[in-house]
């Protein structure tokens, strides 16, 4: 086990055992609930087989894990006659000079697969081009390596201190690291490396009192936005981690030009689409990708999948219960 609380086969059971009494519009509705129990059978299936094989194969299972999953969130949470996905929603252009270089376009028209798993679980989605790097950042828990995710924002961790009416928010890691000793000069580097997070560094303040950065093994600054004069809550600053606000809080960062923030689960789907897609039809840079003699994405890769594994379910029976 990981992650305190998580474990993956527990999980698995969890969200197999809501097909006999689905949430949301499929519990009423006999077409949806029968997308929903289907689906979430091809579901299951799907991660056992992505455990079954190595990284080379993996994402293509990996991915329709995430697919079917979000058929069954479509058939739940999406109102009106447009919940069944007829496309992925996402192309995925050649890769680069690195696979992190390759780029995801939103396909134009009808919603894909993952326009409806994003609006279903409350995410934006990509309404632009992004990197693969960036998106692979996004999730904030892969490791970041040299051709994925590296120089790329990564989701920060934060901690909401109280309740969270007043809005105080601590903030962890790179984000809060080796910052100036004067407040003035500390303010205004915060807000610069916060102007790439979905929150943006205006209206940023250190708090009176804040915690003292070096009394920590992991750098921390306590602060909070304001708006108007007026100190913005908490909730509107950070989001939950992975599902929900058990797993903790990270601040997201914004991609691309059209600065588009998306769940971490949500960039989680997105990752795996593309790397499935490069494990299919680009399968010579993929194994170059994954050679650990010569390439520093291949530990990153493997280590990925077995993060996703752990997490996807548990994720997943988060969101369907929220």
């Amino acid at each position: 086990m990981r992650f305190y609380g998580v474990d993956r086969q527990t999980a698995r059971f969890a969200v197999q055992a809501l097909r006999a009494s689905p949430p949301g519009l499929a519990r009423e509705d006999e077409d949806r609930r029968r997308v929903f129990g289907s689906a979430l059978e091809q579901f299951d299936q799907l991660l056992v087989a992505a455990e079954a094989v190595g990284p080379a194969t993996a994402p293509i299972p990996l991915f329709y894990a995430f697919s079917q999953g979000g058929r069954a969130f479509a058939a739940a949470r999406i109102m009106g006659g447009g919940w069944r996905p007829r496309a992925h929603g996402l192309s995925v252009g050649d890769p680069g000079t690195t696979i992190g270089d390759t780029v995801l376009t939103p396909s134009r028209g009808r919603l894909g697969s993952f326009q409806l798993f994003c609006r279903s679980i409350g995410s934006g989605a990509l309404t632009g081009p992004a990197t693969l790097s960036a998106v692979w950042a996004a999730v904030g828990r892969y490791r970041a390596v040299e051709g994925l995710g590296a120089g790329e924002p990564a989701a920060a961790d934060a901690m909401i201190i109280g309740d969270g009416a007043p809005g105080h928010i601590v903030l962890e890691g790179a984000v809060a690291d080796d910052l100036p000793e004067d407040p003035e000069l500390q303010a205004t580097v915060l807000r610069e490396r916060l102007r790439v997070f979905s929150a943006g560094g205006e209206g940023v303040r250190l708090a009176p009192d804040r915690w003292p950065n070096q009394s920590f093994a992991v750098p921390r600054v306590e602060v909070y936005w304001e708006r108007d004069g007026e100190t913005r809550a908490a909730r509107e600053i950070v989001s939950p981690r992975i599902a929900g606000e058990r797993s903790g809080f990270v601040l997201r960062p914004a991609l691309g030009a059209q600065r588009d923030v998306l769940h971490p689960v949500a960039a989680m789907y997105a990752t795996w689409l593309a790397l499935s897609s490069l494990a299919r039809y680009h399968p010579a840079a993929w194994r170059e990708a994954l050679e650990r003699d010569s390439a520093a994405t291949a530990v990153a890769i493997e280590e990925a999948i077995d993060l996703t594994l752990e997490l996807l379910a548990y994720s997943f029976k988060e969101l369907l219960t929220d």
